[in-house]
C-alpha cells in the first residue's frame, strides 16, 4: 500500500497519506485511564447465564493459520477497576454487534474482585453473552495483555483499553485496512520521540507531524505476534523490563512487530471516538 515497506503509514478518511515516519496524531480524541493489568493467567470463561468454564492457555504452540478465521477478528479488552464495569459491559456488547467481530475477551487484571461481582456486573443479553468471555489474571504484569489463549480463533486481534468506544464504521474500516497489509500493526493513537535539550535525553511524546508507534488504547495486529511477544526467548529481557517498570508494553509490541516483519505501523484516524 505505501511506497516504502519499512515506513510508517497514515490513513485518514479512507485515503492513504504519510511518507516515511510521518502521520497525523489522534491526541484530541484520546481516552484517559491507563490500566495496570496482571500476569501469566489461568483463563476463566464467564458467560452470564452459564456455569463458569475453565479454558487453558495454548502454551508456546503457534496455532495453524489455516484454521484461524481471516474474515473476523477477536477483541481483547483490558479491565481493572470495578467502577468501570458498567462501561466495560456496554463496550463489550457494542463490539459484538459488528459483523467483523468473532469474539470479545475481557482480560480482568484485578485479582481481588469477587467472581460474583464480575458475574453480576457483566450479566449480558443472551444474544451477546455467547461471544463474550472473561479471562482472569492473578497478578499485575502488563505483558499479560498479549498472552495468547485458545479462545482466539482469528488471524487478527484488536487490543484495546476499557474506555475506548470505537464507532462501528471506524472499526470496519480499520480492519479492512489491516487486511491489506497484515504484517503491520494498525492503530488510532500514536506516539513519537523527541530530544529534550534541557535534560539531554530522548523523551516519549506526541508530535504534530510524525509518529513512530501506535498505542494499545486500540491496535489491530496479527495473532502470531501475541505468541512471539509472550514466548520468544529473544524478548525475555525486554519483557522483564516491562515488569520492572510496569510500563512500556506498547513500545515493546511495536518493537516486536518491527523486528519480526521489518515494517512500521499504520495510523488510522476515526471521525469520532470516546
Amino acid at each position: 500500500m505505501d511506497r516504502s515497506r519499512g515506513a510508517s503509514a497514515n490513513i485518514k478518511d479512507g485515503i492513504e497519506g504519510g511518507d516515511d515516519d510521518t502521520g497525523l496524531m489522534a491526541t484530541d480524541r484520546e481516552a484517559f485511564i491507563d490500566i495496570s493489568p496482571g500476569v501469566d493467567a489461568l483463563p476463566v470463561h464467564l458467560c452470564s447465564r452459564l456455569p463458569i468454564l475453565l479454558f487453558f492457555l495454548d502454551g508456546m504452540t503457534l496455532p495453524n493459520a489455516t484454521f484461524l478465521r481471516s474474515d473476523q477478528l477477536t477483541v481483547l479488552i483490558s479491565g481493572f477497576s470495578t467502577s468501570r464495569l458498567p462501561l466495560l459491559r456496554s463496550l463489550a456488547s457494542s463490539y459484538t454487534s459488528s459483523p467483523s467481530i468473532a469474539a470479545v475477551l475481557i482480560f480482568w487484571f484485578n485479582p481481588h474482585t469477587p467472581s460474583q461481582t464480575l458475574s453480576k456486573a457483566l450479566d449480558l443479553p443472551s444474544s451477546s453473552a455467547t461471544l463474550i468471555s472473561l479471562i482472569r489474571h492473578p497478578s499485575s504484569s502488563l505483558n499479560a495483555r498479549f498472552l495468547p489463549c485458545r479462545q482466539i480463533r482469528t488471524r487478527a486481534v484488536a487490543v484495546c483499553d476499557d474506555d475506548i468506544d470505537l464507532p462501528p464504521p471506524s472499526l470496519e474500516f480499520a480492519f479492512k485496512i489491516w487486511r491489506f497489509d497484515p504484517a503491520r500493526l494498525m492503530g488510532f493513537f500514536a506516539r513519537s520521540h523527541n530530544l529534550d535539550l534541557d535534560r539531554r535525553s530522548w523523551i516519549y511524546t506526541v508530535h504534530p507531524d510524525r509518529f513512530l508507534m501506535v498505542l494499545t488504547k486500540f491496535m489491530i495486529l496479527g495473532t502470531q505476534y501475541l505468541h512471539r511477544y509472550s514466548w520468544a526467548l529473544e524478548y525475555r529481557e525486554m519483557r522483564a523490563a516491562v515488569d520492572r517498570m510496569r510500563n512500556c508494553e506498547d513500545i515493546l509490541m511495536n518493537f516486536v512487530v518491527a523486528h519480526e516483519a521489518g515494517v512500521g505501523p499504520t495510523l488510522v484516524e476515526a471521525r469520532s471516538m470516546v
